[in-house]
């Protein structure tokens, strides 16, 4: 066996999918048509919507992204009715791209680009590009990113419709990921999201209703604002996992803004934390 040295470690971890920035620099457009079956047929019986949302559009006047997760939020729409299958898709019109489009530049800072005198939400934020995920809840077709607050969209149209609240529960800066969860036995959506605060940070948790409406709401002190992606559930608690690769947090905080390279944040000499909360009553009693 070759001994492992300096030499033979590599300081760059492998490409594990090349030229795969190839496939975002398409110039998208939006479109609605009918498709046509190339080979067999679709089954009569087949009928309803498939929604998938992701980044689109990686290059604006004067600059390329430089991660796959700053494009704009992109809405896809599959209809199925009577052996017969329309697409069509549709930008999420937030604050970002209806800004940026009217400026004909990009205005803000993304998830891994920065660039002279860009901007953030508030100041404090980047502002959501709703590029992550779609789901259905309480009557409403919502586009997700991490960290805000949820787009409403036509279910048909995809036109955007706003920024969705809750009936008014939530404000602009609610910290909410793009990972909610269901339960199947009630049709409660729960969700959480991290306040990385300098202070104080916090694991904050939510549970709403079938019909949106805010059940129970719950702040979780951390020992550091560590990072969580997603979350799992069961009859009577919320499931959290957070990983400690949040180096530099303590850099980016003190200097009051996000700086550029969020992508290359490394890991941190700390413990990893689980975290069981309860659920609400109207949740896991059902």
């Amino acid at each position: 066996m070759q001994p492992v040295t300096h030499s033979t470690i590599s300081s760059k971890p492998p490409d594990l999918a090349p030229l795969i920035e190839e496939w975002f620099l398409f110039e998208p457009r939006e479109d609605s048509y009918a498709l046509e079956v190339a080979t067999g047929e679709i089954p009569a019986w087949l009928e309803g919507d498939y929604y998938i949302n992701g980044p689109a559009g990686f290059e604006k006047p004067g600059l390329r992204y430089r991660h796959w997760l700053d494009g704009d939020g992109m809405l896809c729409r599959l209809h199925f009715e009577k052996g017969q299958v329309r697409f069509t898709n549709r930008f999420v019109r937030t604050r970002k791209y209806k800004d940026e489009e009217a400026a004909g530049r990009p205005l803000y800072r993304t998830f891994g680009t920065s660039f002279e005198e860009d901007q953030l939400h508030l100041g404090v934020m980047l502002e959501p590009p709703a590029n992550v995920s779609v789901y259905r809840h309480g009557g409403a077709l919502l586009a997700f990113s991490e960290q805000a607050l949820p787009m409403q969209v036509d279910p048909v149209t995809l036109e955007t419709l706003g920024q969705y609240d809750f009936h008014g529960r939530l404000n602009d800066v609610s910290p909410f990921a793009a990972h909610p969860k269901f339960d199947p036995r009630n049709g409660n959506m729960l969700n959480f999201g991290i306040s990385f605060s300098a202070t104080k940070p916090a694991l904050c948790i939510y549970e709403f209703d079938p019909i949106g409406r805010l059940l129970h709401r719950q702040r979780v002190r951390l020992a550091a604002p560590f990072a969580n992606h997603d979350c799992a559930i069961s009859k009577n608690f919320s499931l959290f996992f957070s990983e400690s690769a949040v180096d530099g947090f303590s850099a980016l905080l003190a200097a009051g803004r996000l700086r550029d390279g969020v992508t290359e944040l490394g890991p941190v000499a700390a413990q990893s934390h689980r975290c069981e909360a309860p659920r609400s009553r109207g949740g896991g009693s059902h």
